[in-house]
């Protein structure tokens, strides 16, 4: 179950970073 939610912290981590250069670039 522990790696369910270290994949899913990991995953919204990428996500926001994501988000964050599209921010950037607008």
């Amino acid at each position: 179950m522990q790696y369910d939610v270290v994949s899913l912290k990991l995953w919204l981590h990428t996500v926001a970073a994501v988000l964050t250069k599209i921010m950037g670039k607008n």
